[in-house]
Formats: structure tokens, sequence, C-alpha cells
């Protein structure tokens, strides 16, 4: 697994926890 899409997937659950 890459780094980036690892930092990728972070970066979105972050912004579902803001949203929700």
């Amino acid at each position: 697994m890459h780094l980036a899409f690892q930092v990728l997937l972070l970066q979105a659950q972050a912004l579902l926890l803001q949203v929700f």
C-alpha cells in the first residue's frame, strides 16, 4: 500500500468526522 494512499484515507476520515 502506498503511503500517499494511506494519507488520503486519513484525510477522508478527518473530513467525515468534521461533517458528521
